[in-house]
């Protein structure tokens, strides 16, 4: 089995707060890799992955994805090949943690999130797994847990596109915690920095319900 020059575009698909939201990346990412797939194969292979998410076949889906999984997972002395390892894997626990979102298997997904954020590695996917993981928690009433992981978006990746919505969920956790205080500065400071955003406007509302 020889050495392959790979060339591979990277993408995935997402449901963020019940709606469907498109989340891409197309990059093109040249790396070796020594695999039983072709380059090609690699890119379908994570594409339909994807696909059956979006159509609700998780079973398949999860199918698919854990064999790209295994096979990239291999172990592999060349320090190339550990590098693109790096890039793919991320990729594919994020697109697997997708799937068992999905399914309302919560704790199954914030571990392949966790994954992700836990990497000596970072990569595109660290800040769309902490959101993600914040958006779990928000979901299951773990307010302090979900600001938590907002708030990492915020220091962290301050210029991200998760980072508006960050500011707008932290203003939400405190809300439903009946900090009203804390919910009022926080959608305040959403308006500072996001006057322009989607989400303005409902922000003005939630503010004018409380009087301001």
């Amino acid at each position: 089995m020889g050495v392959l020059f790979l060339q591979v575009k990277m993408g995935g698909i997402m449901d963020a707060n019940r709606k469907n939201v498109k989340l891409f990346f197309i990059g093109v990412i040249s790396f070796i890799l020594l695999s039983g797939f072709t380059p090609d194969e690699i890119r379908e292979k994570l594409e339909k992955g994807d696909e059956l998410v979006s159509e609700k076949k998780y079973t398949e889906a999860d199918k698919i994805l854990n064999e790209v999984l295994r096979e990239v997972n291999k172990e592999n002395p060349n320090p190339q090949e550990e590098l693109s390892k790096n890039i793919v894997v991320p990729r594919i626990y994020f697109s697997l943690g997708d799937s068992q979102n999905k399914q309302e298997k919560y704790e199954n997904a914030k571990s392949y999130f966790e994954k992700i954020v836990n990497s000596q590695f970072r990569s595109y996917w660290d800040v769309k797994a902490i959101y993600n993981i914040g958006l779990i928690d928000y979901g299951l009433k773990n307010y302090k847990e979900a600001r938590g992981s907002f708030n990492r978006v915020l220091t962290e990746y301050p210029d991200s596109e998760e980072a508006p919505q960050a500011q707008y969920y932290i203003g939400l956790c405190y809300e439903l915690e009946g900090l009203n205080t804390e919910a009022i500065k926080s959608y305040e400071n959403f308006l500072k920095l996001y006057p322009e955003h989607l989400w303005a406007e409902k922000v003005k509302a939630k503010l004018n319900k409380q009087g301001r």
